[in-house]
């Protein structure tokens, strides 16, 4: 397992992302402001991912609820192709 550094960043929804990729694995951390703490992970084998999640809220809610977990598995009907790396023009 090598890693592949990587950084998410998404707009619209108030969060974050930071993760580090491995060949086959992923793992995260992500916050949404004034709402909650996220830590991820997934594994990606041949013809599937699995993934889990766990939100830890820092909001009011926090008194009221232990957090939230989340599962999920992604099947791949098919293969993505791969994407060509550019060569230098060195």
């Amino acid at each position: 397992m090598r890693p592949l550094p990587s950084l998410m960043r998404n707009y619209g929804f108030g969060g974050r992302d930071l993760g580090k990729v491995f060949e086959g694995v992923q793992i995260g951390v992500g916050y949404r402001i004034d709402d909650a703490v996220t830590v991820a992970a997934q594994f990606k084998l041949k013809w599937f991912t699995v993934g889990y999640s766990y939100d830890i809220n820092t909001s009011a809610v926090k008194d009221f609820s232990r957090g939230s977990h989340e599962v999920y598995l992604r099947v791949h009907f098919y293969k993505i192709p791969e994407v060509p790396k550019p060569v230098s023009g060195d």
